[in-house]
């Protein structure tokens, strides 16, 4: 597999790691990595692959993407859920999801699930987040409502995995 991350910024400055998922059902190995590099602030090396490897140690290995592997994965590589949202149309929470403290959504698409990171609050306007999302490889800035956009359709977030 091949791993692509690009170093982009949103709107207020900050630089963020994007990593683009390097097959069609690894949103959540990227996400992981994603968040990993966040977390120990630093660029880890392996990219989705090495994730992709942890994960298939552990039950509900479908290529990374079912809930309960995510966790088990965190859990290999030294990080922590400190708590999990479930429900529909969840917002973020306040003060969560703060620069070296992300979360990863798990959304809901009219043709399946997804995952995306919340990398941060903007500094000027609290009621928008920025999105990281291993699909498209992109930056997406969006109100805190509920629902996630990628420019092209809608999803409801139905969990909160804050790290």
């Amino acid at each position: 597999m091949w791993t692509v991350v690009f170093t982009k910024k949103d709107s207020d400055g900050y630089e963020h790691l994007v990593m683009q998922q390097s097959e069609l059902t690894s949103c959540v190995p990227s996400c992981i990595y994603m968040v990993e590099c966040i977390k120990k602030k630093q660029t880890m090396k392996g990219g989705d692959d090495r994730i992709l490897y942890i994960s298939g140690q552990f039950d509900g290995h479908q290529d990374g993407t079912t809930d309960d592997n995510m966790l088990a994965t965190l859990q290999a590589i030294g990080l922590r859920v400190s708590s999990t949202v479930t429900g529909n149309a969840v917002k973020l929470e306040p003060g969560r999801a703060y620069n070296d403290s992300p979360a990863i959504v798990t959304l809901a698409w009219w043709d399946g699930g997804y995952h995306a990171v919340v990398a941060r609050w903007f500094t000027d306007d609290q009621s928008k987040v920025v999105f990281l999302d291993p699909n498209w490889g992109e930056i997406f800035e969006q109100v805190n409502d509920g629902y996630y956009t990628d420019g092209y359709s809608k999803a409801t977030i139905t969990g909160i995995y804050y790290i």
